[in-house]
């Protein structure tokens, strides 16, 4: 087995021991269990806009077209956060058990950092380098962050995307 797959599956059995899987039974780390890794997710939500269902498309993948592409996304993580994903995967840990769908992201904490010039409105975060799993479910819709030019690790937050993002990020996110 691979190191990252050994790095993964610690990881992994850090986040169930949180307790907040929502399992009857802890999955065993023994036997059998199986990471299927995904390149593309298909996100349903509901637009802030027009109330009708609408579809993001987010990309997960170390090599689309020769380059890397880790989009980025809004996360229901208590509150709203922007993370990047870097690995999407179903862990099946039991034969006779629905596999559960989970995430490696990168979260973007907001910078206190500003443009020369900028507006109101404008919100800057940077990138922050520790990875965390999250539960797919939890993953809202896509957004855009727009790298700051000479700022290493620094993004401007995209929120004139659509009115669904304009209207979903108006002071809501941190």
């Amino acid at each position: 087995m691979k190191k990252v797959h050994h790095d993964l599956l610690r990881k992994i059995q850090e986040f169930i021991a949180l307790g907040h899987h929502g399992l009857s039974d802890v999955p065993s780390f023994q036997g059998d269990s199986t990471i299927a890794l995904w390149k593309t997710l298909y996100i349903n939500y509901t637009s802030l806009e027009d109330w009708l269902p609408h579809r993001s498309i987010v990309r997960c993948n170390p090599s689309f077209y020769h380059k890397e592409r880790f989009d980025t996304v809004i996360i229901n993580d208590e509150t709203f956060r922007y993370a990047s994903l870097r690995l999407v995967f179903s862990w099946n840990y039991a034969p006779d058990k629905k596999p559960i769908s989970m995430a490696l992201v990168r979260y973007f904490d907001k910078s206190a950092w500003k443009p020369k010039v900028s507006f109101e409105g404008m919100q800057v975060f940077k990138a922050r380098n520790d990875t965390h799993l999250i539960y797919v479910s939890s993953i809202i819709r896509s957004c855009h962050m727009i790298p700051v030019h000479g700022k290493d690790g620094m993004y401007f937050l995209n929120d004139q995307l659509d009115a669904d993002m304009f209207l979903r990020v108006g002071g809501v996110c941190e």
